[in-house]
């Protein structure tokens, strides 16, 4: 999955900034929509990050369990100053579940039944991406 969510060259503003990149997956039913929620989230919260991509309907070739059961997939980019806080942010954001009064009952993307079946995996400039982790894990390693 990295390798499609490798768009190419991006530029940071400062060349001091580390390359920051998230993979989510959405698991259920809810496709694209669960996509452009966790987009609305970040924008609200001004974290909309300089690079992104969308994808509905994904297969993983390299993991069997997680193939059977996705419907959407989002990749984003960020460079950042200091990664360690900021990608702490940017999964909190993620990872809130509580229903914004800005998406009411009515619309479309407020479906956080389906959104909260949220995983995510990160990785700081060339390291290994981090291991897949649901809401509920992360705060059990950070808790640890």
């Amino acid at each position: 999955m990295a390798k499609l969510f490798d768009l190419g060259h991006t530029w940071s503003i400062r060349k001091e900034a580390h390359k920051v990149e998230l993979e989510i997956f959405f698991r259920g039913m809810g496709g694209t929509q669960d996509c452009v929620l966790a987009l609305a989230k970040l924008a609200k919260a001004e974290m909309l990050p300089v690079q992104f991509v969308m994808v509905d309907g994904f297969e993983f070739a390299d993991e069997p369990i997680l193939k059977l059961c996705g419907e959407a997939s989002l990749g984003l980019t960020y460079y950042s100053m200091n990664t360690t806080e900021d990608l702490a942010a940017i999964k909190a954001v993620l990872y809130d579940f509580q229903t914004d009064p800005d998406y009411s009952a009515s619309s479309w993307i407020n479906d956080y039944g389906q959104y909260g079946k949220i995983q995510i995996r990160s990785r700081v400039g060339s390291a290994k991406w981090s291991k897949w982790t649901y809401w509920d894990q992360e705060i059990s390693a950070e808790v640890a």
